[in-house]
């Protein structure tokens, strides 16, 4: 009896992975809560201690990741479950397979939920039922996320369920096909969109002792 190992994608260039982790990293957090978290602890100091955070924590675990992926070549589960316990070490070692998973599905599930009321913030960006030709004020985004997306939960599990199919279909073509080919076209989108926000927030009226 013979077996075939299938074939495994990889990445074409380190560039496109270094851009996906990139995305992965910064996600709707660093765009919609990460300001907000800002404004309300401190502002500058927030932002230093943060990004001692990530140099101390967040970045070396992502090198742990990258480096257990390259070594193994197989998913958070099997590396956990067959490949440490197959060594002198605790059976339960597997559990934090399964904490990953876990991890990801519960990272997945309000990601669709948001990913939703942004299709539904820009659909309706499009339609000019959102008008931002003037001055966005606290009551009017208040005003509007009630019509729009609290009132409106049929409306918005309909955006969410496409917002799953978008990512379903790129997940289905593959790294290459799929992950890569988005990732080249998304990223770069992101920074303009990341650079336009800094550029808006720097020049608003007393942006500059907000951050001190």
């Amino acid at each position: 009896m013979t077996t075939q190992k299938s074939e495994r994608q990889t990445w074409s260039s380190r560039l496109t992975y270094i851009m996906t982790v990139a995305g992965a990293t910064v996600g709707f957090g660093a765009t919609w809560r990460f300001p907000y978290l800002v404004g309300e602890n401190g502002g500058g100091a927030y932002v230093l201690l943060f990004c001692i955070a990530m140099i101390v924590s967040g970045i070396p675990m992502i090198l742990v990741e990258n480096v257990i992926g390259r070594r193994l070549r197989v998913n958070s589960i099997d590396a956990f479950a067959d490949k440490l316990t197959s060594k002198p070490h605790s059976k339960y070692w597997k559990i934090i397979g399964y904490m990953g998973l876990l991890g990801a599905f519960g990272i997945m599930a309000y990601y669709m939920v948001l990913g939703g009321w942004v299709m539904n913030y820009i659909i309706s960006l499009i339609s000019g039922s959102l008008d931002i030709s003037t001055t966005i004020t606290k009551d009017y985004a208040k005003t509007f996320y009630e019509q729009s997306i609290s009132n409106s939960p049929l409306q918005i599990a309909v955006y969410t369920f496409i917002f799953v199919a978008i990512n379903y279909v790129i997940l289905a073509k593959g790294i290459i096909g799929g992950i890569e080919r988005s990732v080249k076209y998304l990223m770069p989108l992101l920074f303009i969109f990341l650079i336009g926000m800094v550029i808006r927030n720097i020049t608003l009226p007393g942006a500059a002792r907000d951050y001190l």
